[in-house]
This record gives C-alpha cells, structure tokens and sequence, in this order.
C-alpha cells in the first residue's frame, strides 16, 4: 500500500473539479481506519485523498498535520 501511493504521488495527480461526494470521503475514511488499526499506515488513503481534492495546498498540508497528529493520539 505504501509503494503503491508513493508510486502515484510521484505521477502529481490533477486535482478533481468539484469535491468529491460525502460517500467517498467516508470510503477513504473507512479504508484509512482499516489500515491503521491492521498495519499502523493510516495515512495513504486519506493522503491520496485529499490531493485530489479542489483544495489549496496549504489547506491540504495543514489538514493532514491534523489528522496525522490525531491518529496516534485516538490509538491510545
């Protein structure tokens, strides 16, 4: 899964035009969840994500500082 979204992160992916629909962003959600409590690698879907989003970058960044940073803490 890493190599995986590292490979195509590495391709720039273009941003969608309109933000993706509540069920996807559940999807991602679910699936980041599911490799977080199985592997400890939560990052990638969600990361994959919202780089696809129609979203500045700093919002983005600022983002995934925030949800990496509380996904250590809700392990606890």
């Amino acid at each position: 899964m890493l190599l995986a979204s590292g490979a195509l992160l590495m391709f720039r992916p273009h941003p969608l035009r309109a933000p993706s629909s509540k069920a996807s962003h559940f999807i991602a959600g679910s699936l980041s969840g599911l490799l977080s409590g199985m592997f400890g690698t939560g990052g990638p879907p969600v990361m994959m994500h919202l780089y696809r989003q129609p979203l500045a970058f700093d919002v983005v960044r600022t983002t995934l500082l925030a949800i990496l940073g509380l996904m250590p803490v809700s392990r606890l």
